[in-house]
């Protein structure tokens, strides 16, 4: 892996048109509002305890217990509990898979080629799903025909309309990232890929334009053998410089601070970083926090326990944009994306129906968001954890979702192997609305290339 001081994005200085805000219910122009005091991003106050040997997400302990007075409404998650126990792992699993997550095919990347699919198309379900991709990922073509490497997978398609616009003094306006909103804010969240070593100039200047303060990354650098994200960050005592054209981003450790949560199933760095815009009439600074959740495998997810929670309490305690990324910033991304959707809508007093809804709304904004059955089974257990953490499940319930979990886990697929005994690191590539052969399969061609990714 790369770990040079100084970096070249090497960019044209190429300008784009502006896209319009999303119309619901984004509007990616309108300026981050706090959270109304209502709803304060996740008040959950938990005293320091001695770790337990097991926590299995939902026995809470006395001190937890005593952690929070519940001041929500239970009304506003009934349904969301109801149906979460009437479907069970089975039933929410077949409902991850009625829920068409959409190909582009690499047939279709070349200039012309979605019109040439689009006339050649009978299949009226195909037919909007071409029409969808013509309307919607202009400048993510732009972006691959132009060859820059912005965009880390060739067909994981970045929505125009929910776009983050990179705006002057930058040079270059695309960068594949969009923003998610939530009852707190249209601009609560920005969902993102790992950067590249030509992108990551490009992915700190949106930091700093967009006033970020809190940074989640949820992938490694290198996951069995293949990069999925660049050296971005430096190491203590060292500065690393990115360029683009004549700017320069310079960023270097402020301080260590405390991890979210200790002792527990899941390992969080948290560490304040000084980023600074030079190479401009009005330069630019801000100390932005990451967190970087490392062993978030892939394919799958954490263990649920209060843990996650307290940790997600954490990050959401930001009161501007939240960058959250993985590899391809739509499996782990939006399935993170989807419990802080889920708590600050609870949060604001609106009720949670279903994980569906929400869903299909994180997919509005970011195309194709969560990638697994496992990572949507996984939304629940967490939201069901808060929901216990906060008083809001009774007696039976508890134990409902005590077996839920068990379940849960039980049903996590397990690693695809190699014939040498290898974890074959990918996210579940099974799209029911498309018959994919596996020379068609768009993802098996990225991971040959990503073998001999530098980026």
């Amino acid at each position: 892996m790369e770990s040079k001081e100084s970096r070249t994005s090497g960019r044209s200085g190429e300008e784009g048109r502006m896209v319009a805000g999303s119309a619901q219910p984004t509007a990616a122009d309108q300026s981050f509002s706090s959270a109304p005091a209502k709803g304060k991003p996740l008040p959950v106050v938990v005293r320091k305890r001695k770790p337990k040997k097991k926590d299995s997400g939902f026995s809470v302990d006395e001190q937890e217990k005593d952690a929070g007075t519940c001041l929500l409404d239970k009304s506003k998650v009934n349904r969301f509990i109801a149906d979460t126990f009437a479907q069970g792992v089975k039933g929410l699993t077949d409902e991850f898979l009625s829920m068409k997550r959409s190909i582009i095919s690499p047939l279709c990347l070349a200039e012309g080629g979605l019109q040439k699919a689009l006339a050649n198309a009978t299949d009226p379900e195909q037919i909007n799903e071409i029409q969808f991709f013509i309307d919607n990922f202009d400048e993510f073509f732009k972006a691959n025909r132009a060859g820059k490497n912005q965009n880390r997978y060739r067909d994981v398609g970045c929505i125009s309309n929910s776009r983050v616009i990179l705006r002057p003094p930058w040079p270059e306006p695309y960068i594949h990232a969009n923003f998610v909103p939530t009852a707190v804010s249209n601009k609560r969240m920005i969902c993102t890929q790992g950067p590249t070593n030509d992108t990551v100039a490009d992915f700190w200047f949106m930091c700093l334009q967009e006033s970020v303060e809190t940074i989640v990354m949820l992938c490694m650098y290198v996951e069995n053998g293949m990069t999925k994200c660049a050296d971005y960050i430096p190491p203590p005592k060292k500065a690393y410089t990115f360029s683009s054209g004549d700017k320069k981003i310079t960023v270097k450790l402020e301080k260590h601070l405390p991890p979210p949560v200790a002792n527990s199933s899941i390992v969080i760095q948290k560490n304040k970083y000084n980023v600074k815009l030079e190479g401009t009439d009005k330069p630019m600074s801000r100390s932005i926090t990451h967190y970087y959740w490392m062993h978030w495998p892939d394919r799958g997810t954490p263990p649920v326990d209060t843990a996650v929670v307290r940790a997600i309490a954490d990050i959401m305690k930001a009161t501007h944009p939240i960058v959250l990324h993985c590899s391809a910033g739509v499996g782990r991304t939006g399935a993170l994306a989807m419990i802080v959707d889920m708590i600050d809508t609870l949060n604001n007093d609106i009720e949670v129906r279903s994980a569906k809804d929400v869903l299909l709304r994180v997919r509005d904004h970011r195309f194709n968001s969560v990638q697994t059955y496992s990572q949507y089974l996984f939304v629940h257990s967490v939201f069901l954890t808060y929901l216990n953490m906060k008083k809001l499940l009774t007696e039976e319930e508890q134990a409902k979702a005590e077996a839920f979990y068990e379940s849960y886990r039980a049903a996590e697929p397990a690693p695809r192997m190699t014939k040498t005994g290898q974890i074959i690191d990918i996210e579940e590539r099974v799209y029911p609305n498309l018959a994919v052969s596996q020379s068609q399969d768009p993802y098996s061609a990225h991971h040959k290339l990503q073998k001999s990714d530098t980026s």
